[in-house]
């Protein structure tokens, strides 16, 4: 089902859907108070969701209920909910910066839809059809209020992230005695950082994508790295000492541990690699 547009303004419903979601809003506003205190209830008691809120101070939470109430139902009435939408997606910042997940979210919905239920049954069993109607108007209603929540929540969670990995990025760079750089499960470069470079004097251009083992000397350096990344993964740790080569073709002693990167479902996201150049060590033992 397609929305429309009433004075320039995309709209969520056709009129008829309306029709339907102002009964389902007719029946939550005759229980708003019973319902609220339910849904306080309910986060208080969920791990995620209750901490949130114990971190909110309560006038807080109660102007942001009744605005959010305020915006739809000024939405419902008038069948535009561009201002209602605008107001979502500030909740969905706040709720990401907050630490919420999003699958409590749904998992909240879910819970809220079935607490709604039992109500517009009870409201329209005279009219099954009305009573259908209405049922599958809220169920939308809720789904684009938390597409328009997910959009904002996504996009800070993205922001987040980025400035975490550039804050990782600048410290792992700024470490200037070790070469560090991350493969994956079969050696080949995934990433390469400026202690790698100033250590080995190769580019991230000229590494990433490469066999790790082109930085050991040996005619069997292919070998000895591969039953080093199978170590590191069977044991959590691999370490070694030896030669390597550095892009100009001159040798260095180095110290590489090798650990690797788990997910938190424990798959393998590749392995670090830590290099320290111990020439100096090793030319006065």
């Amino acid at each position: 089902m397609q929305d429309i547009s009433v004075k320039g303004e995309a709209r969520w419903f056709t009129d008829d859907d309306l029709v339907a979601l102002r009964d389902y809003w007719d029946i939550y506003e005759r229980h708003y108070e019973e319902l609220q205190q339910q849904i306080f209830e309910w986060a208080q008691g969920h791990p995620a969701l209750g901490a949130a809120l114990a971190a909110v101070p309560p006038d807080e939470l109660d102007r942001q209920s009744q605005q959010s109430r305020r915006l739809i139902s000024q939405a419902i009435a008038t069948g535009g909910f561009s201002h209602y939408a605008q107001h979502s997606r500030p909740q969905g910042v706040f709720y990401a910066t907050l630490g919420i997940r999003f699958g409590d979210w749904f998992e909240f919905v879910g819970w809220y839809g079935r607490l709604m239920l039992p109500r517009l049954g009870a409201a329209l069993q005279h009219d099954p059809p009305r009573m259908l109607r209405a049922i599958a108007a809220m169920q939308r209603f809720l789904d684009r209020t938390l597409s328009e929540l997910g959009d904002a929540y996504i996009a800070t969670k993205e922001a987040a992230l980025q400035a975490s990995e550039q804050r990782f990025r600048l410290l792992i760079d700024a470490i200037g005695d070790y070469a560090i750089y991350m493969v994956d499960i079969d050696g080949c470069v995934q990433m390469w950082t400026a202690g790698a470079e100033r250590i080995k004097q190769y580019r991230a251009d000229d590494v990433v994508g490469t066999h790790f083992s082109r930085f050991f000397v040996g005619a069997h350096a292919r070998q000895h790295c591969q039953r080093m990344l199978a170590e590191a993964i069977s044991h959590g740790r691999s370490e070694d000492s030896g030669w390597h080569l550095r892009l100009d073709g001159s040798h260095f002693w180095s110290h590489t541990v090798i650990t690797p990167v788990r997910s938190s479902d424990g798959s393998i996201l590749g392995l670090v690699c830590v290099n320290q150049d111990r020439t100096a060590a090793r030319l006065t033992e």
